[in-house]
Parts: C-alpha cells; structure tokens; sequence
C-alpha cells in the first residue's frame, strides 16, 4: 500500500537494504558484512549509471574519510558490496535513465547484524535569482560529504533551472553560478528541505529552492573599464574561488554578485588595435572595493636586491614591474605590449655575472643607489622610463612579518594568506600556540630552507621562488609546513614526519571549506510548485 500511495503522488521509492551477513573467521579478523542497495524499479542497465561512495568515520581525524570500496550490480539492479564493521554514510550519485539524482544515506553502523531501511527520492528543483529577476543557472554543484569533491548536477548552457532527485536527509551545500544581460553572480547556500516540505509534492508539482544573491550577505560590484585604456575590443575578468573560477565576459553595465569575500583576480584586455593586456591573478578582498576597474594608465617600478646563495654565495635579482593604477601587476610574459627592460651600473656599464665576486660584490654595494633599470611599454601609447629600484619594504599580518617590493603587494598578501593558513592548521593539528611573531628572511636556494626551533618569536629562511610563485590564496610553498612546524617547537624525527604529512594534507583540503557565516537562511526560499523544464528535467 505504502508503494502504491508513493507513486500515486509520483515520489520514486529507493530502497537501501542493507544486508548485514556476519562471514565465518578466526578471532583474529574483523568479520565483514555484505551491504546491498537496491534502487526502486531500476534493473541493471539503469544501476549501471549510478555509483555509490562509501564514507566511513575516522575517529582519530573526527570526520568521513572515503573508504576503498567494490561496489558490483547484480543481474536484478542492485548495488553490493562487502564492508568491516564501522560507522557509515553513502552517497548514492549519477544519471538513471534522464533522471539526475543525489542523496546521502543517514549516519548508521555497520555491525553483524542486518538491518534495512526504505529511503524516499524526491524530486526537487533548484533556482537562481537576483532583485526577484531569474539567473540563467550555468553551473550547479553540490558538496560531497567527503573531504574534497563536489558533484555536478549542471554545468554549460544557462538554463531556467536545475532538477535531480534527492531525498530529506540529504544537506544539500550548493555552489551555483548564474547570470542575465547585466548580473553574473557566483555563491553558496546550504539547502536543507524538510520531510514535511518533500511530503507536500503531488505528482504534478515540485519542491523548488530558490536561492536569492541579494541582502545584506551579498557584495554586488559593478565592472568597469578605465577611461584611460585604449580602444578596448574583448575584455575578460576572471575571479578564481577554491573551488573553481567565474569568467565574467565584459558588456557595458555589467556587475558580479557574490556571498564570497575573497577571490583571487586577473583580467585579459584586447585593444581594437591588436595589444593585449594581462594581469596577474591578484588576491582581493571584495568587501574592501566598491568595484572592479579593468586596466588603466600603467605605472612602472623596478627592484634591485644581493641575496645569499647558501652556503656562501651571494647573487643578485633585478626586475621591472609595471602595475595598473590600483595596483594591480601586469603579467609581462602573457601580455602583448612591447615591453622591454635593460639593466646597468648608474654610468651605463653592464652588470656583472651571477654568482658575485669580492670584487663585483664591493661595486654593487647596494643596488637600490648603484643600479638603474631602462624600461619600455605600449598600451594606450608608447612609454618609456629610467628608474632608480625601489627597496624592500615590510608587509606584516597577524603573525608574520615578510619584506618585499612595494609593487609586489599582491604577492606578499598571498604568500600572508598562505602562512596564517598554515599557522592555523598547525594551530589544530599539534595542539599547540606556536610563536607569537615570525619574521620571514628570504634565501635563493630553491631546495632547502631553515627556521628557529621553538621560542615566543620566531623567523624562517625560505626560498624567494616561493614569493615569485605567490598567486594561490589557498595554496603552500613546498617549505611552508616542515619549517614552520620547527618553529612550533618540533625538531627532525618521526613526530614531525607524521605532522608534516598530516599538515600537508589538512592545508590540501581546507580548500574544499566554506565558513559557515556565508550560508544565510534568509538566502534560500523552499516552496511547492510546477515544474519548470529545462535540458536535465527528468
């Protein structure tokens, strides 16, 4: 009777029978359980489509860690595997047939003992909007449980909205792109229907969640170009998020809306007359800016700087920058605008070779007065400048301390960003304070580093390729871990192994986080309505 009334109101039953056999073994071995899921009025042609992902709770990390798992189908269409005793959660995924489908079992215990339970898919449908205008849905994802990883439910051509097929116990922590002729937006909700909300369905409608990018939990920035840019034929502004990127092809009047406050962004302009502008990708706090402004008059800088080769070499690192007016770096390779730069003594003579000499050492003294560097560009027109390398400055967050070029600010942010990542991993993992201040020195081998073991304040010799490399707010330099973790009191030996690979790994997944301030209830509105259909109804 219970299946009849389930489709008579046109909910597709999933039966997950878990078949709990204990198998014969010595004391020694943990017994195993056969688990079979089978999936309503699907034979094993449909199955074929769906994969299964074991979770399995790990004590000692405190979360699910994806358990390697053999799942096989069975002639009738049901998913088996053998699994040890342990507490589980599945995630069942994939297409049957047209139909799209998500859902997580509840939390349960694998034991020798059987058991089964009957789990509901409902159909649910998911809509984007802005100022109540409708987005285009491009790209829907939804968060496994698993430590990294995102399921796509939708992901190309704007369409009206998405459908799958879930179920109540199913959090559904979504990241979703959108857009209009004047908005594209880009953010997370967390949606999470309620069984009473699914049990209002009837066979001609749907539960729709519609996530609303506007309020107060919403940035919206319009995008502009600089008035001083050239004749500008395409321009592309791409903003680089832990999980993915949003490219926001430039029109007139456009704006990014988005519940996230931190991007990582960069920019492509082609001018009318076949030059290309590059930025670097730059890290950017959205709530800090009123907009985005693409390009613009471009301002050069220089830095000179000996720094030591260990064990007892000294080198020495030129380069030119130039940097749009908010500061911004123009990336030079990938750019198209003539740039070029030449390197010599005040008086015009040639610098000397790399490694440096007593000799060579004693005329550079320091570059900062000794050297000049010639640099030339086109972009709105052709420029040409000699200047003097500015020093380093400091570039300080709450406990680190880093000196760099002053053109260098989005490198040094990033590579900021990274250590305080690193220092609050470490924070968790060893379960200790760490120093109150760190101060980084900055050393040209590329294949060791150095830090001071222990103590209130600390420092740390690392690579300059780190800081060059600096674009990646999520990521670490290879150093970053094992050093740093000297600076928390460990010495070599097989307890900073294990936190080293341990930290490596936690700085690896942390990207797949979002902090929980950014899912707002107010966001995501659930009614029952008809369906809409779009490319992936069912």
């Amino acid at each position: 009777m219970r299946q009849n009334l389930l489709r008579d109101y046109g909910i597709v039953g999933l039966a997950l029978i878990l078949c709990l056999c204990s198998l014969a073994g010595s004391a020694r071995f943990a017994s195993a359980s056969e688990v079979t899921i089978t999936v309503d009025d699907t034979d094993a042609s449909a199955a074929a489509g769906l994969t299964v992902t074991a979770l399995r709770w790990d004590q000692g990390k405190q979360r699910f860690e994806i358990a390697d798992v053999s799942w096989h189908v069975d002639t009738a269409g049901a998913l088996k595997a053998d699994l040890s005793p342990g507490g589980y959660q599945f995630e069942l995924k994939g297409k049957r047939g047209n139909e799209m489908v998500f859902c997580r079992s509840p939390k349960m215990a694998v034991e020798d003992h059987s058991e089964s339970w009957f789990v509901e898919l409902h159909p649910i449908q998911i809509k984007f909007v802005h100022a109540d205008q409708s987005l285009g849905l491009r790209h829907l994802a939804i968060r496994s449980l698993a430590p990294k990883g995102e399921s796509i439910i939708h992901d190309g051509e704007s369409i009206p909205a998405a459908n799958f097929l879930t179920t109540a116990e199913t959090r559904l922590d979504a990241t979703l792109i959108g857009e209009d002729s004047d908005t594209v937006a880009l953010g997370h909700a967390l949606i999470v229907p309620t069984r009473s909300q699914f049990n209002r369905v009837g066979s001609d409608a749907v539960l729709v969640a519609t996530v609303k990018a506007s309020g107060r939990h919403w940035y919206e920035r319009p995008v502009l170009l600089s008035q001083d840019n050239p004749p500008i034929a395409a321009a592309t502004l791409t903003l680089v998020h832990p999980r993915g990127e949003l490219v926001v092809q430039y029109r007139e009047g456009v704006s990014v809306v988005t519940n996230r406050p931190l991007f990582r962004l960069g920019y492509r302009l082609e001018s009318v007359s076949g030059k290309v502008l590059v930025s670097r990708k730059c890290f950017v706090l959205v709530g800090k800016i009123k907009r985005f402004v693409l390009g613009g008059e471009l301002q050069a800088s220089a830095f000179a700087r000996v720094l030591k080769r260990l064990p007892s070499s000294h080198e020495y690192r030129v380069a030119g920058i130039l940097s749009d007016p908010s500061g911004i770096e123009i990336d030079l390779k990938a750019s198209q605008i003539d740039w070029s730069e030449n390197f010599t003594f005040r008086n015009g003579l040639p610098l000397p070779r790399n490694p440096l000499d007593k000799v060579s050492l004693g005329l550079l003294a320091d570059p900062v007065d000794t050297v000049r560097t010639r640099v030339a560009w086109n972009w709105a027109s052709n420029r040409e400048a000699v200047l003097r390398p500015m020093s380093f400055v400091p570039f300080r967050s709450e406990h680190f301390t880093l000196d760099a070029p002053p053109a260098w600010r989005d490198r040094s942010e990033i590579y900021l960003s990274q250590l305080e990542h690193c220092y609050g991993v470490l924070r968790r993992n060893t379960g200790r304070k760490g120093p109150r201040k760190t101060d980084l020195r900055w050393r040209l081998n590329t294949h060791n580093a150095k830090a001071k073991v222990g103590g209130k304040t600390s420092w740390m010799s690392m690579p300059l390729k780190g800081l060059y490399e600096a674009g990646d707010p999520f990521g670490h330099p290879w150093f970053m871990v094992h050093e740093m973790l000297h600076t928390f009191g460990y010495n070599h030996g097989s307890s900073m192994t294990k936190q080293v690979n341990m930290g490596r790994r936690e700085l690896a997944l942390t990207r797949w986080q979002i902090p929980w301030q950014l899912y707002n209830a107010r966001d995501v509105e659930i009614s029952v309505g008809p369906p809409i259909l779009t490319a992936n109804s069912y």
